[in-house]
């Protein structure tokens, strides 16, 4: 069954906190916030919610936005060294350089 106009106007979030209390399956969404196309995916228990690339829904669960096209600094994993309590573990950083996925 296709989309309505109206479905099609509420698949649009302002912020990134508004997509995650939002989406069901099948629907794709778009962030006003940092210009980000999203799709729903049920099974994303693997995926590490870190709100830019991945984000959390409204389902909760194994369900996640995950990044299909949009503007966004480019985010990786970095092993922490910033003190010896936290050494070794994992963090998000950023680069600063944006970046479209296709």
């Amino acid at each position: 069954m296709p989309l309505s106009q109206r479905q099609i106007r509420d698949l649009r979030f302002e912020t990134i906190a508004d997509a995650n209390s939002g989406g069901r399956k099948g629907e794709i969404c778009f962030v006003v916030e940092n210009e980000t196309h999203y799709d729903f995916v049920e099974s994303g228990a693997g995926l590490l919610v870190e709100d830019e690339v991945i984000l959390s829904t409204g389902q909760g669960g194994d369900t996640r936005w995950v990044a299909k096209s949009g503007k966004f600094a480019k985010t990786f994993l970095r092993k922490d060294t910033t003190s010896p309590e936290r050494e070794g573990e994992l963090k998000f950083e950023s680069d600063g350089v944006y970046i479209a996925l296709g």
